[in-house]
């Protein structure tokens, strides 16, 4: 079973970031699978989560984090103004920071980076001015060498809870974070 769908407080990891993203509204909500998908399509075949998301099979997955934010740029619509970047095991990420996120790129038109003292967080927001160079990205860098290059051009949104910078990798660290923030 992917990590994604480990149990943790009666729910899988990903269905935390999975209604997160519900309630806010975008145009298009793109959900990219790799390693282990189809274990991950049948799981989420049963979650109520999943409904109205698009699910998009990144075969290159071992080739890095590049290559799943690549498969979800070449799933949407032509017009899109800009993609905000959901990491799965971020489940302390609430609907309301998103909110924020879209708030502060709709006032601003620059790259939204949530940030909490003074760490770098997630979810991401990069504005379509940036797509040619998401498609050049290579390796598990993610986005960070757009981000790198383009420090200027970088909204640094203050987050006021760690829930910006805290992923899960293990149990431990769930019993570790749950405790404290739910």
């Amino acid at each position: 079973m992917p990590k994604l769908f480990i149990e943790f407080s009666g729910s899988p990891l990903i269905s935390w970031c999975l209604r997160a993203i519900q309630k806010v509204p975008f145009d298009s909500r793109i959900l990219i699978l790799g390693d282990r998908y189809q274990d991950a399509l049948f799981s989420l075949s049963l979650m109520e989560e999943s409904r109205g998301i698009d699910i998009i099979i990144n075969h290159d997955f071992r080739q890095g984090m590049a290559t799943s934010i690549k498969a979800g740029l070449s799933a949407i619509s032509p017009d899109t103004e800009a993609i905000l970047i959901v990491l799965s095991d971020m489940p302390f990420i609430t609907s309301e920071t998103m909110e924020k996120i879209l708030y502060a790129f709709q006032e601003s038109n620059q790259i939204i980076l949530p940030v909490y003292q003074g760490n770098q967080g997630h979810p991401v927001l990069i504005p379509r001015f940036y797509f040619p160079q998401i498609e050049k990205l290579e390796g598990d860098k993610g986005a960070r060498e757009i981000l790198q290059r383009n420090k200027e051009k970088i909204l640094a949104l203050s987050s006021p809870t760690p829930e910006v910078i805290l992923d899960i990798d293990t149990k431990e660290e769930w019993l570790k974070w749950k405790n404290s923030l739910l």
